[in-house]
């Protein structure tokens, strides 16, 4: 189950935290889409080899959905990352640390409540932790 506390504090989480000079918003629906389109981290659960390598995913956390899919699909995933790494040159390490930070705090809100299979006995689709777009050919 659950913990109650922590799912109340996803519902309660502001549209956007600041984090330094930035603010990191929260992971919505669209938020979700854009970090597929990226291979973020957040969406495949592979770990960057390195602070750089979370460009991209603090990029668009930081930014609003609609102007990362303007990005995207001016030039696809590349452009997206060289927009990232540009944005990154300018950005302290440190401010770097505190966006994962609050990055995976937003996660960890996200977590508290997504549907959880434990003891569902698997089922899938969107009451479970399969795919919510039903079931598949075949």
């Amino acid at each position: 189950m659950k913990n109650p506390k922590t799912a109340l504090d996803a519902f309660n989480a502001p549209a956007a935290t600041p984090a330094g000079p930035c603010a990191v918003r929260e992971i919505t629906l669209g938020m979700a889409g854009v970090l597929e389109a990226i291979g973020s981290p957040l969406y495949n659960g592979a770990q960057p080899g390195t602070i750089a390598g979370w460009a991209p995913t603090l990029y668009a956390m930081t930014r609003d959905p609609e102007e990362s899919r303007r990005i995207l699909a001016a030039g696809g995933r590349e452009r997206f990352e060289a927009c990232a790494r540009a944005w990154a040159d300018a950005l302290p390490v440190a401010t770097g640390r505190r966006l994962i930070e609050t990055v995976t705090a937003a996660l960890r809100r996200l977590d508290a409540v997504s549907p959880d299979d434990a003891g569902t006995g698997g089922e899938a689709g969107a009451e479970g932790n399969a795919s919510a777009a039903g079931p598949t050919a075949g």
